[in-house]
């Protein structure tokens, strides 16, 4: 599952799908929450995505409740905010890539705690992207 929030003013949610278009997640369906605020620019990237995966790749809008998506999860990427607390609460194993740094912090913390995979903060994110990359194939390889 990916959601990255209300609005994803950084695209985060293409940051995500192109890395998983070069994993083995390629292969998995994939829950796309399109959240009300995402631009019609962003929309249209998303929908050019949604090309290469096919039918692995589900868009959904107009979400009142995340959970029972969340529930239903294997996985969720997302960036540090609000649905992060979401995904952690529903106990979903949770892929973070954060906007800014004090973001960064908060999950910093909880990575310590063995509770989720934090990318760092955008910035970082290119710099990692190999290593990024080798962690979702990773787990990619544990849920074959």
């Amino acid at each position: 599952m990916i959601s990255c929030g209300g609005s994803d003013p950084k695209e985060c949610t293409l940051l995500f799908l192109n890395l998983l278009s070069e994993t083995k997640f390629k292969n998995f369906h994939i829950n796309l929450v399109i959240g009300p605020e995402f631009s019609f620019n962003l929309k249209n990237k998303i929908n050019k995505y949604k090309s290469k995966f096919g039918s692995k790749i589900t868009l959904i809008t107009n979400v009142a409740d995340l959970s029972h998506l969340i529930i239903a999860s294997h996985l969720g990427l997302t960036t540090g905010g609000l649905t992060r607390n979401e995904f952690l609460y529903c106990g979903l194993p949770t892929v973070v890539l954060n906007i800014d740094y004090s973001q960064h912090k908060i999950s910093k913390l909880i990575q310590d705690k063995k509770a989720l995979i934090n990318f760092g903060t955008m910035q970082d994110f290119s710099l990692n992207y190999e290593s990024a990359k080798q962690s979702l194939e990773k787990i990619g390889r544990a849920h074959v």
